[in-house]
């Protein structure tokens, strides 16, 4: 038999020698690491799935990486935190200095928001109450659709007051063209141009015209172009006020009018199974790690007994 034969065999003699030990250590952590496992807290989480809606294209972003930002928003995160009562269920001692950092890191370890392959956002809630996982995840569904509504109501609103200054100052100019065709029309007595002009070339082919009459066949030639230029551009500003005052109404109607932007897909459930901690995996990696450091230990004993 060589020497690595020989020295093989020792080495599982001494392995055996020590197999009694090698069982107690092995019992004592299993019994160990399982009260350890029921010791650690429970925690349970929900997870919903939601879809963007009624969200307008910005820039290059998708109504999907819209909806991501306002859901992990600051504006979103202290609401729910307001809402849910949250530094009181999280018991954060709000004397010390830095209790908003714990409070925003805790919100972060048990709140993940992300997107899926198929262009929806999933919300995953953790926590160590079961009703309150579903709990923080329909506020934070309802509290992003109240703050994208307010947001887009403040866009709307400085919208409608601009459409409202604009046809204000259309109305203006029409009633300023206006006023210049009846000045026009009252200082050359032209009460209407057309059936005027047909009037005096019918009654310029009888015979001529007196005076006055000479003068308003005048006025009627000099300024017929002048007041229908006048009146095409009544035309086309009373057009330009039609579709303002349509968008202005249009405006008016989603202001007064509620949207959700979120259309659940999977709503977010109670769950009745913790998902942490994992009782098996903590005694199994346990029992590993306690094997790994007596092996080692053997080994290096061995070698000093040699």
């Amino acid at each position: 038999m060589n020497s690595t034969s020989l020295e093989f065999t020792s080495l599982i003699k001494f392995l055996l020698e020590k197999r009694k030990i090698l069982f107690i250590l092995i019992t004592t952590t299993a019994i160990v690491s399982t009260i350890i496992s029921y010791l650690i807290p429970s925690k349970y989480k929900t997870i919903a799935v939601v879809y963007p809606i009624h969200l307008s294209p910005y820039s290059e972003e998708s109504q999907t990486e819209q909806l991501l930002q306002y859901l992990n928003s600051v504006a979103v995160r202290d609401a729910v935190i307001k809402k849910m009562n949250l530094l009181h269920h999280y018991r954060i001692d709000t004397t010390k200095p830095d209790y908003k950092s714990l409070l925003n890191y805790l919100y972060r370890e048990n709140i993940s928001i992300s997107p899926t392959l198929y262009e929806s956002i999933e919300l995953e809630v953790r926590d160590k109450k079961p009703e309150m996982t579903k709990s923080i995840a329909e506020c934070i569904i309802q509290t992003a659709d109240s703050v994208i509504l307010s947001l887009k109501k403040k866009i709307i609103t400085e919208e409608y007051r601009n459409y409202q200054k604009e046809i204000y100052l259309i109305q203006s100019r029409i009633d300023s063209i206006n006023n210049l065709i009846v000045s026009v029309k009252n200082e050359f007595n032209i009460l209407d141009a057309k059936y005027q002009s047909r009037y005096l070339s019918k009654k310029l082919s009888n015979g001529k015209l007196n005076p006055e009459t000479q003068k308003i066949a005048e006025a009627i030639k000099n300024e017929k172009e002048h007041l229908h230029v006048l009146k095409e551009e009544v035309r086309v500003q009373l057009k330009s006020l039609n579709n303002l005052i349509i968008e202005k109404n249009r405006l008016e109607v989603d202001m007064k009018g509620d949207l959700n932007f979120t259309q659940v897909i999977s709503p977010p459930y109670v769950p009745d199974k913790k998902y942490f901690p994992v009782r098996w995996l903590i005694v199994t990696l346990s029992e590993l790690a306690v094997i790994s450091i007596f092996f080692i230990y053997l080994l290096s004993a061995h070698k000093i007994k040699k």
